[in-house]
Formats: C-alpha cells, sequence, structure tokens
C-alpha cells in the first residue's frame, strides 16, 4: 500500500470513532436508563413498605396498651366485659389518671420528602384515615391543593373527616 492510500484509511477509522463517540453520547445505552428507573421504582417500593408497616406497628402498639389496660384493672369485671365486647381496631379510653399528650385513637401519620400525592393519598387510605381516594383527589383538586401536600408527621385521628385530614397535611 502507498502512503497516501494508508492514510486515506486512518482518516477513515478516525472519522468512524468520532461518529460512534457522538452518536454515544447523545443517545446514551437503554440499559443505564432502565437502570436507573428499576433502583427508583424500588425504592419506591421500599417507602411504601415501610409506611405501612410503620402504620401497623402505630395500630399494633396502641392494641397492646389497651389489652394491658384492661388486664390492669382485673379487680373491675365491668371494664372487662366492656373490653372483651369493643372490636380489637377500637381503641379504649385512656384512664383520668394518666396523662397522655395524644388522644388514643390518633394516628401518627408520616409525609415523606419526594413522595407523591397519589402515594400519601393511598397510604392515608390504608391507615382509615380517609374513606375514598377517588373523593379526596376530587377535594384536592377542587380546593388547588394537590401540589400543597406537607412533608412531616402529622397526628390525625380516624374520627377527623377526610377534608379534615386533608387540610391538615396541606398549606392553605
Amino acid at each position: 500500500m502507498k502512503k497516501e492510500e494508508l492514510r486515506f484509511l486512518a482518516l477513515g477509522f478516525f472519522i468512524s470513532a468520532l461518529l460512534l463517540a457522538a452518536f454515544q453520547l447523545i443517545s446514551p445505552s437503554p440499559s443505564a436508563s432502565t437502570a436507573k428507573e428499576e433502583v427508583t421504582e424500588k425504592k419506591d417500593d421500599f417507602q411504601e413498605k415501610y409506611e405501612s408497616l410503620l402504620v401497623e406497628h402505630q395500630q399494633l402498639e396502641k392494641s397492646l396498651e389497651s389489652q394491658e389496660e384492661s388486664t390492669s384493672t382485673e379487680g373491675e369485671t365491668e371494664s372487662e366485659v366492656e373490653s372483651e365486647e369493643k372490636p380489637e381496631s377500637e381503641e379504649t379510653e385512656v384512664p383520668d389518671e394518666e396523662p397522655s399528650s395524644a388522644s388514643p385513637t390518633s394516628i401518627v401519620f408520616l409525609v415523606h420528602d419526594g413522595q407523591p400525592s397519589s402515594v400519601v393519598l393511598q397510604n392515608l387510605l390504608e391507615a382509615g384515615l380517609i374513606s375514598s381516594l377517588e373523593a379526596a383527589e376530587q377535594y384536592l383538586t377542587d380546593q388547588d391543593l394537590m401540589t400543597r401536600i406537607q412533608v412531616g408527621s402529622y397526628e390525625l385521628s380516624p374520627e377527623m373527616s377526610d377534608e379534615e385530614v386533608l387540610t391538615e397535611i396541606t398549606i392553605q
């Protein structure tokens, strides 16, 4: 091969390498974006599981507290009968002797940073704090509060209306 032919061959390889590098920069490989989506989905799944377990744990603690209260008053047969008649989901009243900062039926509800409003509403529904997912979404949309859900910890009660719960976790 002549010198001139080798130069053109080298120039062709160089231009091909430049085109491939430019193409790779413009369109990243699909496996990298897929991996990012999978990590994000796994993170969201973990967060949802954590919150549901946290709510379940709080409900179990309250149930245990109410059972301990009913067993601590063994001498009073009336209180034993009343505690046996109530379903486990209901909480017993705290006696006046034991001061409490929260009512026995209150639930500490957490809203995490970056959590979409749909996940927050689903968690509220699972915790028994709202009655309908669709009604809650409609209320937030009508009141222009869908994007105003605030990160934080809220002490909410199942006895509160849906509007009260949603107003509590949003900025007006």
